[in-house]
């Protein structure tokens, strides 16, 4: 389970990228000397079309495609973009639009020719909580949860939302809180990119997880089962996730 729904949302992600991807290579938006609003016709047509938040072009030093005084040079998904890398940001709260979003970026190339010039990024932003919904339907056992941690072990995704509107981040509280601390051995091996499975009690329930690392910035998945009660159920719950895991 934990392999297939991890395949799952790497397939889903992937999707998001080809989709920014496909834009940088379109020759009306890398048409040096074209009019702004023509681009910017362009892009709203498919920030329409595919339910995005924001769709915009922005120069190689970082400058918003008509508006200079609005720079993101600073963020690493343009820095990455700019050399012609396809990536994301991991998921965070946007205040202005009050929800979790996430950014994805692509080379802009001359005239629309991969691999030739970058001539500035594409950056969509969309709804981050489209990952929320994609753990809530991973849940294999009663009482289970499902989520996801970046590479500093935030959690981004999860079928809690509120662990994500929290950045809660188990290793962290586990420096006060001793009860976390077998949680936490656990989360620090999800962040080293490892796969594998393991107990621990949270909340005053044993509880077991399997996990897999994400493709994507150092991200992971883990799916959990809660053990109140040893009945057959909760045993080929748990049973499910070693089988697929292993």
């Amino acid at each position: 389970i934990a392999k297939e729904s991890g395949a799952h949302v790497q397939a889903e992600l992937n999707g998001y990228l080809s989709q920014v991807e496909m834009l940088g290579t379109m020759p009306d938006l890398g048409m040096e000397g074209a009019p702004a609003e023509d681009k910017m016709d362009i892009l709203n047509s498919y920030k329409d079309s595919y339910g995005w938040l924001s769709a915009n072009i922005f120069e190689v030093d970082g400058t918003l495609l008509g508006n200079a005084n609005y720079s993101i040079a600073d963020k690493e998904y343009f820095q990455k973009a700019v050399t012609g890398v396809v990536c994301t940001n991991d998921p965070a709260y946007q205040e202005q639009m009050g929800r979790m979003v996430i950014n994805y970026a692509a080379p802009l190339w001359k005239n629309g020719v991969a691999g030739s010039q970058v001539i500035g990024v594409i950056v969509v932003t969309a709804d981050a909580s489209v990952f929320s919904d994609m753990m809530s339907s991973l849940l294999v056992c009663d009482g289970g949860s499902a989520y996801m941690i970046n590479k500093n072990g935030d959690v981004i995704a999860s079928s809690d939302y509120d662990s994500v509107l929290n950045v809660e981040n188990t290793i962290k509280d586990s420096e006060t809180d001793s009860s976390l601390r077998k949680l936490a051995a656990i989360e620090r091996k999800m962040i080293a990119g490892e796969t594998g499975t393991g107990s621990y009690r949270y909340e005053g329930h044993s509880e077991m997880s399997a996990y897999v690392p994400i493709d994507n910035n150092g991200w992971s998945l883990a799916i959990c089962a809660v053990q109140r009660e040893f009945t057959g159920t909760t045993i080929l719950c748990i049973a499910i996730i070693l089988i697929s895991i292993l």
